[in-house]
């Protein structure tokens, strides 16, 4: 989707991504449809919208944690549905997932340095670490690389804050050493003085060990702080892609203006465009995903949409260089 001319070739490339649940005997819900992006060496990208537009969905699509219904995902140049056994044991370790829920991503029975050593032993790290003293000390490492210390290791997590859960499932993603990190929602379930630290750390990291991440969320304001890029996701669709200080400052699609307009002060270049302290109400509520909308999704709650709206499917337009959006009347 986004012009490549000034950036490296993609890490990650993900193509009219489609996945589908069943809803009952009769009915399929369409939970991503027609998803296509890239995220390259280093980049973090942002996938944001409403709860339930199937961000979190595209995140698990990608780490196979859901099966994907059509399109396809191509890590570092070869599709992952035409990998051996053996290259599908290396992108699960080459991509790594941190949760929204520290409590329930770690297990409870485990200690914190004996769940780091777990992904250890599940990739098959540990074969070059002899001795359990030597695996300790790498499990402190990781510890002390994410804000924690050594003395975390023979905790557990009902012992810890939600913080501190969160950094040991960083550490614990970070111990294979992937070149892709998937981060769901990593913040939305700490305290806001919390949070700050979680992302300056996330940032911290991502260039120090150079990985790439896809950063899932709902907040505009963590997107903006986290990301080189932002994809916003409407009803299963991404409907605008630009870098985020173009994206933020010149919104194009009516989704992505009514969703600034919403944040206090997101940017003053937005409050001059929409006048002063403006806010865009979206009427309705967003469709159900089990009855297909004809022509443009977003046309029952658009302000702008006119009668083409309601039966032409928009598709991608560019708004000027690498910023694309979804709508009839861009560009």
């Amino acid at each position: 989707m986004s012009d490549a001319l000034t950036r490296e070739p993609a890490l990650l490339e993900v193509s009219d991504l489609g996945v589908e649940f069943s809803a009952d005997r009769h009915r399929v819900l369409r939970a991503v449809d027609g998803v296509s992006f890239d995220i390259g060496p280093r980049e973090i990208v942002g996938l944001v919208g409403e709860s339930g537009c199937g961000k979190t969905t595209t995140g698990n699509a990608i780490v196979g944690l859901v099966p994907v219904a059509q399109g396809s995902i191509t890590f570092d140049g070869k599709p992952i549905a035409l990998q051996s056994a053996a290259q599908q044991r290396q992108f699960r370790r080459e991509v790594q997932m941190v949760f929204q829920d520290p409590m329930g991503s770690l297990n409870p029975r485990l200690p914190v340095g004996d769940a780091i050593l777990e992904t250890l032993y599940v990739h098959r790290v540990h074969l070059g670490l002899a001795t359990r003293r030597s695996r300790q000390s790498r499990a402190a490492e990781l510890l002390e690389r994410v804000g924690l210390g050594s003395d975390f290791i023979p905790r557990y997590p009902h012992e810890l804050s939600g913080g501190q859960r969160q950094r040991v499932g960083i550490a614990r993603a970070l111990a294979v050493r992937p070149r892709l990190l998937i981060a769901d929602e990593p913040v939305s379930a700490l305290d806001v003085s919390i949070q700050v630290q979680i992302l300056n750390l996330l940032k911290d990291l991502s260039k120090e060990l150079s990985f790439a991440c896809l950063f899932v969320a709902h907040d505009l304001a963590v997107v903006r702080y986290m990301c080189d890029r932002t994809l916003v996701m409407y009803l299963g669709e991404v409907v605008e892609e630009a870098p985020s200080d173009i994206l933020f400052r010149t919104p194009s699609h009516p989704y992505t203006r009514a969703l600034l307009s919403a944040v206090p002060d997101v940017d003053k270049g937005l409050a001059a465009r929409h006048g002063e302290g403006s806010r865009i109400v979206l009427r309705g509520e967003v469709p159900s995903r089990l009855e297909p909308v004809p022509g443009c999704p977003f046309h029952p709650r658009c302000p702008e949409a006119t009668e083409r709206c309601h039966t032409e499917r928009p598709g991608y337009a560019t708004v000027k260089d690498d910023h694309l959006a979804r709508c009839h009347f861009t560009g």
